[in-house]
């Protein structure tokens, strides 16, 4: 959705009530709609690649440890044996 959002706003350019506006639109060169759109992807793609790295290292996490509940059966099946 801030994708489609910041699209929107860099094809329609900025309105009114904007900072551009207030500026006089010193800020309304052909070139910053190019350079918001580049950073606005590569921030979106960092932020993916991230969540990505955080999602495998949890996903790792829970595989290398055994559930809790395991531990406690495991635990309780070598104490019954020993007696």
């Amino acid at each position: 959705m801030l994708g489609v959002s910041a699209a929107a706003l860099t094809l329609v350019g900025p309105g009114d009530w904007s900072l551009d506006a207030r500026l006089d639109h010193r800020l309304n060169q052909p070139w910053l709609a190019a350079a918001a759109s580049i950073a606005s992807s590569a921030v979106s793609l960092a932020i993916v690649h991230r969540r990505r790295q955080l999602l495998a290292d949890r996903a790792a996490e829970t595989t290398s440890q055994p559930p809790q509940g395991a531990l406690a059966d495991s635990a309780a099946t070598a104490a019954t044996e020993a007696s």
